[in-house]
């Protein structure tokens, strides 16, 4: 685990060490700086200024590439020209020596023998698989991934971290947090840095984590069974390194292809389900892959869904995914006051009250009233290009709100914002018009009407009943209009919630899109199953008189539809059951 206080303390006695690595790192990154400056007035086809400042952060290691890979979202902080440049990181990793790796698989397997027979030549001994392929397949920042075949006939993917990474990784998140607190004081400012740096060190101590990756991916496939058509790939123990300290990690091999490598058709299909499982893991199951960039999706021979790489994870609360749900459908809907409470929930506004910086003191906050915060999210989003229909345009306008009103960065939102700014770049590769709240909506609705927390429930309760028990029909028909305009305007819709997808059980038909076809519906789905305890307890509990009035009215039709479905169905189910042991009865007399 990242803790700042013991990597200080540790490294407060070799000071010469960190001065050596904050040399360097100071000295690669001012050169970078320097041509960043100098073609400050060129024109844009003859910079080099952006692979400049990839290939120092590259150079300065795993620490480094990631402080680039989470800077690269936020284009509100570093501008467009950066934040596109370093998007390229993803694919910049220099190898490192086949060799070590062979002895580092031997080493941490406590294997005294060959890789595989005749590999490496002149070993001598049990192999240790059946089959070993030469040279890496993959160079990430942390480490490289090998094939091999175990002697049951898998084909196995060996991750092995690079040799000295767990110090140099210490080294460097010791130094990134000195020059932060040294920026800071540099440039007078008042936002704390450090929260940024705990994050990105929290992030990269769990990738170095082996068996905290097998653990997540487990976790994952646990989490989303119920989609159906997305997995994490099977971990080999057997071939891993000991808890605690494993330099190697061995995983499922997947046959299949990343996204540049698909046909248009297979291309659409995957970015379907990718929207649809990253939209299931932020709003229902709180589970979420927080790396999700085009290496670490594939899409297999099966046509399944498959996420690599579990080293980054964002275990995200129920109250938190309630306010996302929410604050979606408040988005889309334009109540902007109601936003402004989810924002609070999120964790991104003050707890206690709203505030607004003072233009006649500096340093010092107004209160303001949730409808001005409000006004403000509005005047802010509205004011961005796509400000209500793509997500990456929601952090400059937070960031341009900063300026004027107190904004919080709560540690999980920079992993989460990375993970949706990377799907809603992979989805605009095959849908220019993709909108990650459109995406999102059935199921953010689905959430506001099953509640998992004492907040949410009460909530829900306050929305749909009166003081007296009278249930406000019209406040549900407002919430399901919104999937009921998606489901019925087809061009509306994105490709995950379309209703012409396949039917149930098939890998073209996300759960989400079962969701989307009508509001009803979802209300139905909810009704029979323990998800939907919290609505069905405020229906049982409200006026029996007002529910029967509402129901002789034009608007409840499609509830009254709905209910005889319901009533129908189940009802045929009862005469199903009764009629089998009925008819085994009456062959056994006829016998």
């Amino acid at each position: 685990e990242y803790d700042a206080e013991k990597l200080s303390a540790f490294f407060s006695k070799r000071p010469m060490e960190v001065a050596r690595r904050l040399y360097r790192a100071t000295s690669v990154l001012t050169k970078a700086w320097r041509v960043w400056q100098a073609e400050e007035a060129a024109d844009a086809a003859q910079r080099t200024r952006g692979k400049v400042l990839c290939d120092a952060l590259s150079e300065l290691g795993p620490v480094f590439v990631k402080v680039g890979q989470t800077m690269s979202q936020r284009k509100d902080v570093i501008g467009d020209e950066a934040a596109s440049a370093l998007k390229g990181l993803q694919q910049m990793n220099t190898p490192f020596d086949d060799e070590l790796a062979y002895r580092t698989i031997l080493e941490d397997l406590k294997h005294d023998g060959p890789l595989a027979p005749n590999f490496p030549l002149g070993v001598m001994g049990p192999p240790l698989f059946a089959h070993f392929q030469p040279g890496h397949v993959a160079a990430a920042s942390l480490g490289q991934v090998y094939k091999a075949r175990t002697h049951s006939g898998e084909d196995v993917a060996i991750k092995v971290l690079r040799p000295g990474v767990f110090k140099l990784v210490a080294t460097d998140m010791h130094v990134l947090l000195l020059m932060l607190k040294t920026l800071q004081k540099l440039w007078k400012s008042k936002t704390d840095y450090q929260p940024i740096a705990v994050e990105i060190g929290t992030g990269v101590f769990r990738e170095l984590d082996y068996h905290l990756e097998a653990e997540n991916a487990s976790n994952f496939n646990t989490a989303h069974a119920f989609l159906g058509f997305v997995r994490a790939p099977r971990w080999f123990p057997e071939y891993s390194g000991p808890k605690g300290t494993a330099k190697v990690l061995a995983l499922e091999w997947i046959n299949g292809a990343h996204l540049g490598g698909l046909s248009p058709e297979r291309q659409m299909k995957l970015t379907r389900m990718m929207v649809d499982a990253s939209v299931a893991q932020l709003i229902r199951t709180g589970v979420v892959h927080a790396d999700p960039h085009e290496g670490n999706i594939m899409l297999d021979t099966e046509d399944r869904l498959v996420y690599l790489d579990f080293g980054l994870m964002t275990y995200v609360d129920a109250q938190v995914m309630e306010a996302f749900a929410s604050g979606v459908c408040n988005l889309l809907a334009g109540n902007w006051v109601e936003l402004a409470y989810d924002f609070r929930k999120c964790g991104i506004a003050p707890q206690q009250d709203f505030l607004r910086k003072d233009p006649q003191e500096k340093g010092k906050f107004l209160r303001i009233s949730a409808e001005d915060f409000g006004d403000a999210l509005r005047v802010a989003i509205e004011g961005e290009e796509k400000g209500r229909s793509q997500f990456g345009a929601l952090a400059p306008a937070l960031g341009g709100m900063s300026r004027g009103y107190k904004m919080l960065t709560p540690p999980y939102i920079v992993l989460l914002c990375r993970t949706f700014l990377t799907l809603e770049g992979i989805a605009a590769k095959v849908d220019p018009n993709f909108s990650v709240y459109m995406a999102s909506l059935p199921y953010a609705v689905r959430r506001i009407l099953s509640p998992e927390t004492n907040q949410g429930k009460e909530a829900l309760r306050n929305a749909l009943l009166t003081e007296r028990g009278d249930f406000k029909f019209q406040r549900l028909n407002e919430i399901l209009a919104q999937v009921e305009d998606l489901a019925d305007d087809p061009k509306q819709a994105p490709e995950a919630v379309k209703l012409e997808t396949p039917g149930k059980g098939s890998p073209e038909l996300p759960a989400a899109a079962e969701d989307a076809q009508g509001g009803m519906q979802t209300v139905q789905g909810l009704l029979g199953v323990g998800e939907g305890a919290a609505l069905r307890r405020v229906m049982y509990d409200s006026n029996s008189q007002s529910l029967a009035r509402y129901l002789r009215t034009r608007e409840a039709r499609m509830l009254r539809r709905m209910s005889t479905a319901k009533l129908a169905a189940t009802l045929k189910t009862v005469a199903r059951n009764v009629a089998v042991p009925f008819r085994v009865q009456q062959r056994h007399i006829t016998t």
